[in-house]
């Protein structure tokens, strides 16, 4: 999941937050999140993507954050995912 975490970070900018609203996350958490790291953007990401991992344990697969990914229409970022994960095997 690291892998597939440190693609997101690097190709999904302003649009976090939509995707951890999908991965279950509510205001009050972006909120928090934010404010930990107010200026950082890429922490504020990899901190939702940790927090979804927490919350759904062995369910949080790269295929759930994939199609996730899709169903917010970040294909483009879903694509990447995948290419980075064939290469690394």
């Amino acid at each position: 999941l690291d892998d597939a975490f440190d693609v997101i970070c690097n190709e999904i900018g302003r649009d976090w937050r939509m995707l951890a609203r999908k991965l279950g996350h509510n205001e009050a958490l972006l909120q928090q999140i934010e404010y930990k790291h107010p200026r950082n953007l890429r922490e504020q990401i990899r901190e939702a993507l940790k927090e979804w991992q927490i919350t759904k344990g062995k369910e949080a697969t790269v295929d759930a954050l994939i199609a996730t990914l899709r169903s917010c229409k970040l294909n483009l970022v879903a694509d990447s995912v995948k290419e980075e994960l064939y290469k690394t095997g």
